[in-house]
């Protein structure tokens, strides 16, 4: 039996010396966290009961470690060092879902219960949660495109709640939130897979974050970004009705920085004589690491659609269409601090819109959100924020010779909440937003939950 010890120290004695990385994760307070996965493009590691584990890698390289009651983080060791310490941010109270759209390579999943989206073979973000989520429904009426206008579908609801058309589930893309600038509501056949990595879903009201769009929850569109090293792929499908998709991805990451570009094509003829659908999109995005603390990122988007609409059975439409051109651009930056973690945002956004009906419209949306986290303790955390945003647009149907002319409507808003547990199994939050919108006034939203 001694002599069994024996052999085992000698080989964690070896293992100790052939690992080039001494890696530990703590809390915001320099805790330990023993039991925290730790994903190599290689292999998996755990820490041990004093949160080290280490690691037979080399330097460029990219982890993603994950544990219970944390926020997952990625972090890049852009340099050989012997001993590494990371510190992981307890998870913020949400009652959401979060859902992969494809696991990176040899970095795991997000969360255990993360699903990978490709495999349902959902075609847009909207089908994705319909298809993943329970107590989510998204109307539709047909193979591919939801439409726009008085024959569109795409509404969402989310346990129950949601209006027609989209102001009761608010989408918010890159930590933005992103909808039409002259009716105030998101466009569903916009958010295709193309760029898209993660989805998460804030199941039930969210207007402490975001006004009053989120009543009924919020879809989460997190972008993706290259690993270390080049990327390029391919992906393509053809089936019934001349039903296909195809995207490409091309990217590039290095030690402190990365670039993407991201082209999609969706396409059918539809189930229906009148029924066509196409659908072209394209992102570019260039990131640069500011330090180990800091980070930017720049992207650009645009979109461009054909949708037909067939009528219905009994009453069938020829020749009813509409086109739909949007572009815009985010520039961020993300900060990782030692009892902090947030982001900030500006952004814009644009389109034109053309119905056989007879409209035309064109719309705008500036604006700009700071939100940051405050670690307390291991039972609190305190966040806030604000947002301001101008948005608006022109409108005309040139069937009836009638021009609404040209509205714009500005709002800015504070917030803040906060998130704590008394025991393992309750937690509570509570929360405060101020709004004030230059057509509607002020107003003050209150939140308490457990």
């Amino acid at each position: 039996m001694r002599s069994h010890h024996l052999a085992l120290l000698l080989l964690a004695g070896c293992a100790r010396l052939l690992a080039t990385i001494e890696l530990r994760v703590v809390d915001p307070q320099g805790a330990s966290i023993p039991g925290a996965h730790v994903f190599t493009p290689t292999q998996t590691y755990v820490t041990d009961l004093e949160g080290l584990v280490y690691l037979n890698e080399s330097a460029p390289l990219e982890i993603r470690i994950t544990a219970s009651g944390f926020t997952p983080r990625t972090v890049r060791l852009d340099r050989d060092r012997q001993s590494v310490s990371v510190v992981l941010q307890p998870e913020v109270i949400y009652s959401s879902v979060e859902v992969v759209v494809k696991e990176a390579p040899g970095v795991g999943p997000v969360v255990a219960r993360a699903v990978e989206i490709e495999r349902t073979g959902a075609r847009t973000v909207l089908d994705a949660v319909d298809r993943l989520l329970p107590g989510a429904h998204v109307t539709r009426r047909g193979v591919m495109g939801y439409g726009i206008a008085s024959g569109g579908t795409g509404v969402v609801t989310v346990r129950g709640v949601g209006n027609t058309p989209n102001t009761g589930v608010l989408i918010v893309v890159d930590d933005r939130p992103d909808y039409m600038g002259l009716m105030g509501h998101p466009l569903p056949d916009f958010y295709s897979l193309t760029d898209a990595a993660a989805v998460r879903v804030i199941q039930g009201p969210a207007s402490v974050l975001y006004g009053s769009n989120a009543m009924g929850g919020v879809i989460e569109v997190q972008p993706s970004d290259p690993g270390l090293g080049r990327h390029t792929e391919l992906l393509t499908s053809l089936g019934s009705f001349w039903t296909g998709q195809h995207r490409l991805r091309h990217g590039q990451g290095f030690a402190r920085g990365f670039y993407q570009l991201t082209a999609g094509l969706e396409h059918t003829s539809g189930h229906r004589p009148s029924a066509d659908f196409r659908n072209r999109d394209a992102t570019l995005a260039l990131g640069r690491d500011l330090g180990e603390r800091w980070k930017t990122a720049l992207r650009g988007r645009f979109g461009h659609f054909h949708v037909e609409d067939p009528g219905t059975v009994r009453s069938p439409k020829q020749n009813s269409y509409a086109r739909v051109g949007r572009g815009g651009f985010s520039w961020g930056l993300d900060n990782q601090l030692n009892r902090s973690w947030g982001h900030a945002r500006v952004f814009s956004s644009w389109g034109h819109h053309w119905i056989t009906d007879g409209w035309r419209s064109n719309d705008r949306t500036t604006g700009g959100r700071w939100h940051q986290h405050w670690w307390v303790s291991s039972r609190l955390v305190v966040d806030g924020g604000f947002d301001v945003v101008d948005f608006g647009g022109r409108g005309r149907n040139i069937v009836q010779r009638r021009d609404y002319g040209e509205h714009r409507v500005t709002a800015g808003a504070g917030f803040w909440r906060v998130q704590g547990s008394i025991q393992e199994n309750w937690r509570w939050n509570a929360g405060l937003r101020y709004e004030h919108n230059s057509v509607f006034g002020g107003i003050t939203v209150p939140e308490v939950g457990t």
